[in-house]
């Protein structure tokens, strides 16, 4: 005869098979819909389904607690929902909460970053606000291994204002040595990252009187036109994968971009790679100030 915990499947190592409690889905649930509000996309129960492993009942349940809590407003007749404002800025805690302790996991344990997302998925639900003081201080100044990340807003590690960047534009097929674009040229060595509360932008600038026509970047598979003003391009920082350094205070990120005339959509020839280097050094802050 099985054991009452056998029978169950509850049999294993410490901090294995523990599920988990309505209140670590619900919040799951708010910092997925607050990442796909921040793309721009609508908030159906239906396409969180697949993502969230779960079925719509259960889902229902979840956004009915979330109305009660205040991250949701009423649903639409079509069964839309929308954030509140209160529940856009817990979405917002939520997420970096969640990238911070995947990057505080990859470099005291060196886990992969799958590995890593898995545990903070339910770190981040039971950490106090204090720890998570800690953990910012020490992903700052106490690095032991490398680590590596992607599709991750840089306001989550970096405080408001503006930080000089060096960049460069390579051609993606030649390494070993790598060849710098014929764009790159059109473009100032010297970049900028500008961080305010919940999102952050690369502006890449160009030399006075230089053109590089249209520049794309790609993101979830897709190209998107880059916002241009006068003088420079504006990239978004969650488009980059990152690799930061635990020997030099150097964070390095690298991206797919391409140039086009006429806003005609890239071809493969038409990509590059861009990289950019920041330095992590006390005092690269310009207090908001802007270039």
């Amino acid at each position: 005869m099985k054991r009452e915990y056998e029978e169950e499947g509850t049999m294993g190592k410490i901090g294995m098979k523990v599920p988990m409690n309505m209140e670590e889905k619900e919040e799951d649930f708010l910092e997925r819909m607050y990442l796909r509000w921040r793309e721009g996309k609508s908030l159906l129960l239906v396409d969180f389904t697949v993502e969230m492993k779960t079925c719509k009942r259960e889902l229902n349940s979840l956004a009915k607690r979330m109305l009660k809590h205040g991250y949701l407003e009423e649903p639409m007749a079509n069964g839309e929902l929308f954030l509140t404002d209160f529940g856009k800025s817990q979405g917002l805690e939520c997420t970096v909460r969640h990238q911070k302790l995947m990057q505080f996991l990859q470099m005291v344990s060196g886990m992969e970053q799958e590995e890593a997302e898995q545990d903070a998925c339910r770190m981040e639900h039971v950490i106090s606000g204090k720890g998570m003081d800690g953990i910012s201080n020490f992903l700052k100044y106490g690095d032991i291994y490398d680590r590596n990340f992607g599709h991750m807003d840089l306001s989550a590690t970096y405080e408001e204002g503006t930080y000089d960047i060096l960049m460069a534009i390579y051609e993606p097929e030649k390494r070993n040595p790598r060849f710098l674009a014929e764009e790159f040229e059109k473009f100032q060595t010297v970049a900028a990252l500008k961080v305010k509360a919940g999102e952050s932008s690369f502006f890449l600038y160009l030399k006075q009187g230089n053109d590089a026509g249209c520049l794309w970047y790609k993101k979830n598979e897709e190209w998107i036109l880059a916002v241009r003003t006068e003088d420079c391009f504006r990239l978004p920082t969650d488009i980059f994968t990152y690799t930061v350094s635990a020997a030099v205070p150097v964070t390095e990120g690298k991206a797919i971009i391409a140039f086009t005339e006429n806003g005609i959509s890239p071809i493969t020839t038409d990509h590059r790679e861009l990289n950019i280097h920041l330095w992590q050094q006390e005092g690269e802050k310009e207090n908001g100030t802007g270039r």
